[in-house]
């Protein structure tokens, strides 16, 4: 397993040369537009590069809402960074709070049509059996 990243919030993580996973910290709910943009780029581009069949985003520790701006950003630029390099799948972890937890839901559904499997999990067991890693 390789850091790729990480910073004040989260860690960008190659499990395997296939496998890409994001996780949250705990203690992120000053996580500012700006700062999650930032964040967000940044993963796209490792994305880009790395170019991972299978991704987790493990937004269980998230605790901040996902502003309506910042939901289209990340659907627009996450997308775009999967299909640009072929990702098969890809795992969200649902976050414990349920208003959290709603932005995370509105920015999957923002994604829309995918050319990959987009899926939400309550738990990060269930999202690996389905990723198959």
């Amino acid at each position: 397993m390789q850091i790729l990243e990480k910073n004040k919030y989260n860690t960008l993580l190659l499990v395997t040369p296939t496998f890409m996973k994001n996780v949250w910290v705990d203690d992120n709910i000053d996580a500012t537009d700006a700062e999650v943009r930032t964040m967000m780029a940044s993963s796209a581009n490792l994305i880009k590069h790395h170019k991972p069949m299978y991704f987790m985003g493990n937004d269980s520790n998230r605790q901040f809402v996902y502003t309506v701006d910042i939901q289209a950003w990340i659907a627009t630029t996450l997308v775009m960074a999967c299909a640009e390099t072929g990702v098969k799948k890809f795992a969200v972890i649902n976050p414990k709070d349920f208003i959290v937890e709603l932005s995370t839901e509105q920015t999957v559904e923002e994604a829309g049509n995918t050319p990959f499997e987009l899926q939400r999990f309550a738990t990060e067991e269930e999202a690996l059996e389905w990723l198959g890693v």
